[in-house]
């Protein structure tokens, strides 16, 4: 920081009466030069307050990072090793009988640990019940604390009683896989894939995992490969290949699919699939390795460009947005003087400037703070997925720790652009002329401004105002020149930190969370515009001041302004739109009819309705567009009647409706009403609208009754007639 100072004097309208007694008491006990130096070191008082709020807010910026690098798991120590000379073709082709041994001698091991009778009594219990998917309910219970051995029990007691499912032998690949035993693995996965014909797309995946660990990089690359070529978004393929060219050198690879992941995949309530918890955590690893690597060399990190492909380049807002104010500050405009007449106002407000910064500064770093604080955990309760790796619910974590990510590469290029800042515009000041005017100031101090007529004083103003005038003129416009170069790197970085961030918030789809990481991303811009402003602080008050320009207003005086280019002036710059809500859906919709059980599932509603004529009960859960605070309950319980009557097909119902809020609170009650009918083409009506192609027609009306307190009723039809 800098530590070039000019004396000023302090603003006394800020201080008390007894403040000012004793200030002034003090200095009357001093020379001249003894009060230039008492000055001096108040006002280097107040600038080191400045450089100690962003030190502060600095090493508050490395915590957080520290955190988050304690709770992710180092995945590049479990990352796929090329080995030289490994092939899997070396590897015999599996058959039924080499598949029963795998599962016999892994059941043995189990059998060996599983000493708890009524334990294993529950599982062969399980085992007999034909109505339970064995592996599958294994492989949930092992992500949800069940036994190891548990586990391997069921599944190989599975295969052996049935040899030729291809998913119990899919579970029993995996494990031998965690188990760090590949060929095993690689020889299950290929005789699983060869009793599905080679068309399952996950065993297929699984297998690819397998081969990479193992060391045989070509195979894998090739099923990795196969499977992009019929789904190019399936997201563990794409995974696997980019974590292979990683190892092979290519880093970039990393970012490419998570840029594809994060803008292509994902979303929803249900967190969306994106990138796997591993996957985010190896690419959030690697930048915390370039960090570590960058820090104290001269690499500069405002030319790192690793999340420029997931960006947001969504259409600025035009014009700003309250968003702008809370960063940009609006009362420090009066530090941004553009003529050296406004210094003495600026020096008046020396100390308030340097005090608003510092709490401005100190407020980036205590209101997310205070947000974290009340935030829900963010950790939902996992399971494992067909292809053995774990799942999170809702898992936005990984976002929010990506997003984290962003930050911190953002503020390591405010500070970088900060730091070269100081070293140049301390070298300008360094250079600043140290004229003081010896002939003015004496006269000044003899004769003083009452006496501006006399024609000595004419003709001192005359030579000497202009004089000072200019000379500050040039010194600020030097000094602006520097800051508005620099200015503009950290208003670039916010831009970039802006969009580079806008993706994964748009992935967090629960309103806490999402408030606090727009929060966040609020602060840290702002935190950069105010060292910036402390930064044009520390230069006015190197450049100082000249009481030469102040003496009394004369005829000759010439109003210089600074050039347009040379004035800093922050607030008309283009800041990015500040806020970013949650993203769209991206769940595929589906609709499963299991006899008298249907399930619609799509990114508007899940609904589960039982029927058991003429009788229906249904659960939906409707989905906010934004976040699932929002999400709203149904339970309805109703009749329904279906009648066939000629060519025609008439459905009507109705259903009482109760509505809860995501808290299950009642929020509102009514009925719901339907008629449907369906008239097949054919008939002899007359009407060739009908005749020749049939009609559609189906109508509903809502009631719903808001609860509480003078709580108003809504009215709800809709009707619809559609040609066949």
């Amino acid at each position: 920081m800098l530590q070039s100072v000019t004396a000023q004097a302090p603003d006394f309208t800020k201080m008390t009466p007894a403040e000012q007694e004793a200030y002034i008491k003090e200095l009357s006990k001093m020379t001249p030069a003894q009060q230039e130096k008492y000055i001096k070191e108040q006002s280097l008082k107040k600038i080191a307050g400045i450089n100690k709020t962003v030190a502060a807010a600095k090493a508050n910026n490395d915590k957080v990072l520290q955190k988050i690098q304690a709770y992710r798991t180092d995945y590049t120590k479990s990352l796929p090793v090329k080995k030289s000379g490994i092939s899997i073709s070396n590897i015999p082709a599996s058959t039924q009988a080499y598949v029963i041994t795998l599962a016999q001698n892994l059941l043995a091991l189990a059998q060996q640990k599983l000493t708890d009778v009524v334990v294993k009594a529950q599982l062969d219990k399980m085992l007999k019940d034909t109505s339970i998917n064995v592996p599958g309910t294994a492989m949930l219970m092992l992500a949800n604390g069940m036994s190891k051995y548990e586990g391997e029990y069921l599944i190989c007691k599975d295969i052996i009683k049935h040899p030729s499912n291809a998913w119990s032998i899919n579970d029993l690949a995996i494990l031998y896989r965690n188990d760090v035993k590949y060929i095993e693995s690689i020889a299950a996965f290929q005789y699983a894939l060869k009793l599905l014909n080679d068309s399952s797309l996950v065993i297929k995946t699984n297998l690819a995992w397998a081969c990479s660990y193992y060391g045989d990089f070509r195979a894998a690359k090739k099923y990795f490969n196969e499977v992009l070529r019929i789904d190019p978004y399936f997201s563990s393929a794409m995974e696997g290949l980019a974590i292979i060219a990683y190892n092979e050198g290519d880093l970039g690879a990393l970012f490419d699919c998570l840029m594809k992941e994060v803008t292509g995949l994902g979303g929803g309530d249900d967190g969306g699939s994106g990138p796997s918890q591993e996957f985010s955590g190896l690419c959030g690893g690697v930048m915390d390795q370039n960090a570590l690597a960058t820090a104290g060399t001269d690499i500069d990190p405002t030319t790192d460009h690793t999340f420029d492909n997931v960006a947001d380049d969504s259409p600025d807002q035009d014009p700003a947005t309250a968003e702008d104010d809370e960063v940009k500050v609006p009362s420090m405009k009066f530090i941004f003087v553009n003529d050296a007449m406004d210094l003495q106002q600026f020096f008046g407000k020396f100390g308030s400037a340097v005090k608003t910064i510092q709490d401005e500064l100190q407020k980036c770093t205590d209101e997310p703070r205070q947000k974290l604080s009340t935030l829900p955990i963010l950790k939902p309760i996992p399971y494992l997925d067909e292809h053995g790796d774990k799942v999170m619910p809702a898992n936005y974590e990984k976002y929010v720790n990506l997003f984290h990510e962003v930050s911190d590469l953002f503020m390591r290029k405010v500070y970088w652009s900060v730091k070269k800042y100081e070293k140049e515009i301390s070298d300008f000041l360094r250079s600043v002329s140290s004229e003081k005017y010896d002939e003015v100031r004496e006269w000044a101090t003899t004769v003083g401004c009452a006496d501006c007529e006399d024609e000595k004083c004419n003709a001192l103003l005359c030579i000497w105002v202009p004089k000072a005038h200019g000379v500050k003129n040039t010194q600020i416009e030097a000094a602006g020149r520097i800051w508005n170069k620099y200015f503009e790197q950290v208003l670039e970085s916010c831009n970039s930190y802006i969009r580079n961030s806008s993706p994964f918030i748009k992935r967090v789809h629960t309103q806490q969370w999402n408030e606090y990481v727009n929060l966040l991303r609020q602060s840290n811009v702002r935190k950069a515009y105010l060292i910036m402003y402390g930064a044009w602080v520390e230069a006015l008050n190197g450049i100082g001041d000249d009481p030469t320009m102040h003496l009394c207003y004369h005829p000759c005086f010439v109003e210089l302004r600074l050039m347009p280019d040379a004035s800093p002036d922050p607030y008309s710059k283009k800041l990015k739109p500040l806020k970013t809500f949650a993203g769209p859906c991206y769940t595929e919709p589906q609709s499963i009819s299991i006899g008298p059980l249907n399930i619609i599932d799509n990114c508007e509603k899940t609904k589960v309705s039982l029927k058991a004529e003429p009788f229906k009960l249904s659960f939906e859960k409707d989905y906010n567009r934004k976040f699932k605070d929002g999400d709203e309950f149904k339970l309805g319980i109703g009749v329904e009647f279906e009648k066939k009557l000629l060519s025609s097909h008439i459905t009507a119902g109705a259903e009482a409706v109760w509505k809860f809020n995501n808290n299950h609170d009642l929020i509102a009650k009514g009925f719901d009403a339907s008629f449907e009918a369906v008239v097949e083409g054919g008939l002899q009506t007359g009407n060739n609208f009908i005749d020749r192609g049939g009609i559609n027609i189906s109508s509903t009306v809502e009631v719903m009754t808001q609860c509480g307190q003078n709580a108003p009723t809504n009215y709800q039809t809709t009707y619809h007639i559609e040609k066949k």
